[in-house]
């Protein structure tokens, strides 16, 4: 991405660039970062730094870890770029990035969901002069609950069928809150597999999750077993067991028995996009 006179490498690494960036840890971001990966200097959080050398072996030295609401000047060809970094309200580690340089900023959201956290950085963020914004849920059909809603939602939910095996569709990071929210609620963590258990751990929470299943409260599978295997093997063999699948993508969710759909969503709804752009007030928006 060459918007200074050099160019930058944001969540892409196959092309040649004098500096990278990571906003977050989602495969989806990460084209061309593959295993041991050493190209050139990576700016991220420290999340996403761990989770960066413990399960893709990226040399920590590689790795320039920048705190939300801390600043960094790093030199790049001749020139000393500001990067400052915002909690992006998305999975662990998320951040945007506000960069400064030849007396121009430009900000690059990465996904995120606008809260009140950023809402209070709202004078560091108003006047840039190009805006980089996460647009996936961006189209006046999308209205979300709060994050905040949503976990209540879910544990009402737990609560109300307790009796039953609770089921969680989650991916290997993201959804932490409900996770986090369930262990903070009912004292047990989510069954998942060694994979999750170890990113877990590399994101600080691993005491939110088990790999052993006499210690589980929970069971938490891919959102890919739940709607290709899960649901003709229950059809065919039903059982007590309810199964929580939390997405942007239920609004329109068809309720079906055994399945609770809550719309949570990690990104912002149409009326926060409106919102962050209007305060941002950038002279040039471009959505990715």
């Amino acid at each position: 991405m060459d918007i200074f006179s050099f160019p930058l490498g944001i969540d892409k690494f196959t092309d040649g660039a004098d500096l990278y960036l990571l906003s977050h840890y989602h495969r989806d971001h990460m084209d061309g970062l593959d295993r041991g990966w050493k190209r050139g200097p990576l700016v991220c959080s420290p999340v996403t730094a761990n989770l960066l050398a413990e399960l893709d072996g990226v040399p920590r030295e590689n790795l320039i870890a920048i705190e939300p609401r801390q600043s960094k000047d790093v030199q790049v060809a001749g020139k000393t770029l500001r990067i400052t970094a915002l909690d992006a309200n998305h999975c662990p580690g998320a951040i945007l990035f506000i960069f400064e340089c030849d007396g121009r900023r430009i900000i690059y959201t990465g996904d995120f969901r606008l809260n009140d956290e950023l809402r209070s950085h709202k004078a560091l963020l108003a006047g840039a002069d190009r805006l980089y914004v996460d647009s996936t849920y961006a189209s006046p059909e999308y209205l979300f609950p709060t994050q905040e809603e949503s976990v209540r939602l879910v544990l009402d939910a737990v609560r109300s069928n307790i009796d039953k095996e609770i089921l969680l569709a989650l991916y290997t990071i993201g959804k932490n809150k409900i996770v986090e929210a369930l262990f903070e609620e009912f004292g047990r963590p989510v069954l998942v597999t060694k994979d999750k258990l170890k990113a877990y751990q590399a994101m600080g929470c691993g005491q939110h999750v088990t790999d052993k299943r006499h210690e589980a409260g929970f069971i938490g599978y891919s959102r890919d077993y739940f709607d290709r295997y899960f649901r003709w093997t229950r059809e065919r063999n039903p059982s007590n067991a309810l199964v929580i699948y939390p997405s942007g993508m239920c609004l329109d969710a068809q309720p079906r028995e055994g399945f609770f759909y809550v719309p949570y969503s990690e990104h912002c709804d149409w009326p926060e996009f409106c919102e962050f752009v209007g305060m941002v007030g950038a002279r040039e928006v471009v959505k990715t």
